[in-house]
C-alpha cells in the first residue's frame, strides 16, 4: 500500500500545485476580481487535493482487496482489511500536499521545485526501505504469489527469483 500512499501524495501535490499554475498562467486574476476570495479559491484546491487522494486511496484498497481476497477465497474480510490499509496512508499523503500549500504559500517561485523534491525523498525512502514480514510472505505464498520479497532483499534471494522469471531467448 505504499505505493497507494505515494500516488495519493503525487496527485495531492499535483492538485495543490494548481494553485500557482493558474497564478502564473493568468487564470487566477479573472477568478480572484470576483466575490471569490483568495483563501476559498486556495481551499478549493485543498479540497480536490483531500478528495482525489481518498478516493485514489479507495480505489487501490478496494482494488487490492480483491484482487488478494479472489484469490484466496476470501474477498471480503480482505477488502476490508486492504480498504484500512489504503486508507492508513492518507495521513501521510495530505502532509506531503501540506508541505506543497506551505511552500506555495511562503516561498510561491520555489513551491513547485520545492514540493516535488519532497515527494522525490519519500520515493527514494520508500525505495531503499519497507515493512515485510514473514506473515506477508507466506499470505502471498498462499494467494499463489512468489515474487514476493521482504525488505532489505537478500541479493542471493533476487538472483533465484530472477532467473526463475527468466524468458530463454530466441534461438
Amino acid at each position: 500500500m505504499s505505493l497507494g500512499g505515494l500516488a495519493a501524495a503525487a496527485y495531492a501535490t499535483s492538485a495543490v500545485l494548481r494553485l500557482r499554475a493558474e497564478e502564473t498562467g493568468g487564470q487566477a486574476e479573472p477568478l480572484l476580481a470576483t466575490a471569490t476570495g483568495r483563501i476559498r479559491w486556495g481551499l478549493s484546491h485543498v479540497a480536490v487535493a483531500v478528495a482525489g487522494a481518498a478516493v485514489l486511496l479507495a480505489v487501490a484498497g478496494v482494488a487490492a482487496g480483491l484482487g488478494y481476497g479472489l484469490r484466496t477465497g476470501s474477498a471480503g474480510p480482505e477488502v476490508a482489511r486492504l480498504l484500512g490499509a489504503a486508507m492508513a496512508q492518507l495521513p501521510a499523503s495530505l502532509a506531503v500536499a501540506g508541505a506543497a500549500v506551505v511552500l506555495f504559500g511562503l516561498l510561491p517561485r520555489a513551491s513547485v521545485a520545492g514540493a516535488w523534491t519532497v515527494v522525490g525523498v519519500l520515493v527514494l525512502i520508500v525505495a531503499v526501505t519497507g515493512c515485510g514480514a514473514d506473515a506477508d510472505r507466506e499470505r502471498a505464498a498462499a494467494a499463489g504469489v512468489h515474487l514476493y520479497l521482504v525488505k532489505p532483499v537478500d541479493p542471493a534471494v533476487l538472483e533465484e527469483l530472477l532467473a526463475g522469471t527468466a524468458v530463454p531467448a530466441p534461438r
